[in-house]
């Protein structure tokens, strides 16, 4: 899986990968997304929270900021250690859905992907 992300580049970061316990990964990586969908962030505002105690918890800010810009955060199964997500619009998550299947990729909404770690929403 490194090569996924060793393919993106500031500037035109595309997927999310953040090891599960890298919580600090997740802020820059969500504004990288962020910027590439043509969101504005401010300098001082957190997009993941002011100090999520978890990796899951900062991708659960992320995904409930992204719904305020018709977004969601959606995440890859790929049997890696790492989660892998990718933002997508709201309108676009059955055809996201369908790609995925056709490739043997299970793609998960945030609140299916928690609920599956044993979190609450």
């Amino acid at each position: 899986m490194s090569g996924l992300s060793e393919a993106q580049e500031r500037g035109g970061w595309v997927l999310m990968q953040v090891d599960w316990k890298a919580c600090g990964d997740v802020e820059w990586q969500a504004r990288e997304i962020a910027a590439l969908q043509g969101i504005g962030v401010p300098d001082d505002r957190k997009i993941c929270g002011s100090a999520p105690e978890t990796v899951l918890a900062a991708l659960r800010h992320f995904d409930r900021w992204l719904q305020a810009h018709d977004r969601r955060f959606v995440f890859l199964d790929l049997d890696a250690d790492a989660y892998y997500g990718v933002a997508i619009a709201c309108a676009d998550e059955a055809a996201a859905a369908s790609l995925a299947n056709e490739a043997d990729v299970m793609l998960m909404s945030t609140p299916l992907f928690l609920r599956s770690q044993g979190e609450r929403e």
